[in-house]
């Protein structure tokens, strides 16, 4: 079975909701409510595992989960103090019968059916797989005083976006090793990097945002509403 975790267990003190960021409303639903969704139509997901605060597990049940009739959601658990805590937790949460575990941020509600089978079937062939787009800015690497110490050539960088799609052992050993190393990644692929397995990029999308201020979130509803996502 392939399982997807959700991970939504962020406060978002940016966002004036008593119930956290994922509860913030996009076009009339729950923010949260879009990411699931999208991976709740997906054939290669079987089952989806949310991870959220303690205090929000009743509202994401009743208000998202039996609301939207997301029937492919198994669990509803309670995060870690970091992401990578609630990843951990989530793993836990599976079995042996997890074949791929597709790890995705909440707080990207404009992800497509479409890309989120593409990166599971590369993941299938290869090792791992993540969706990431190339890097369009010109990046400055600072030196002391915030000076700039060298301006790092584009070519070859990229922006790691979610989902990211593993094997479930392989992830789960790289969050093991992790935590007997007291690792801290940015995200899933940065763990796996560090056992010496490939990883998979493929081609993300530039609308595949994460929403993390209110400023995102006017950009998010502005680009939905032009792709006419409203329900």
């Amino acid at each position: 079975m392939n399982r997807a975790i959700v991970v939504a267990a962020g406060v978002g003190r940016r966002f004036k909701n008593k119930n956290g960021k994922q509860f913030v409303d996009l076009l009339g639903r729950p923010l949260i409510s879009y990411s699931i969704e999208s991976i709740h139509l997906c054939r290669s997901v079987d089952a989806i595992t949310l991870v959220t605060n303690e205090e929000t597990i009743d509202a994401c049940r009743r208000d998202v989960v039996d609301k939207f009739g997301f029937s492919k959601v198994e669990n509803i658990i309670a995060g870690g103090e970091s992401r990578q805590e609630s990843v951990y937790l989530g793993l836990m949460s599976l079995n042996d019968s997890t074949d791929k575990v597709i790890i995705h941020d909440g707080a990207r509600p404009n992800i497509s059916v479409e890309k989120i089978e593409e990166v599971v079937e590369a993941a299938t062939i290869d090792n791992g797989a993540i969706l990431a787009v190339p890097v369009t800015d010109t990046i400055k690497l600072a030196g002391k005083m915030d000076t700039i110490a060298n301006t790092l050539e584009r070519e070859g960088l990229w922006s790691a976006q979610t989902p990211q799609v593993f094997d479930y052992h392989v992830l789960m050993e790289a969050h093991v090793l992790a935590i007997a190393d007291d690792y801290h990644g940015t995200d899933d692929a940065s763990l796996v990097e560090r056992l010496g397995r490939p990883v998979k990029v493929m081609f993300g999308d530039y609308e595949n945002l994460k929403v993390t201020t209110p400023g995102d979130l006017d950009m998010i509803k502005a680009i939905m509403k032009d792709k006419e996502r409203i329900v």
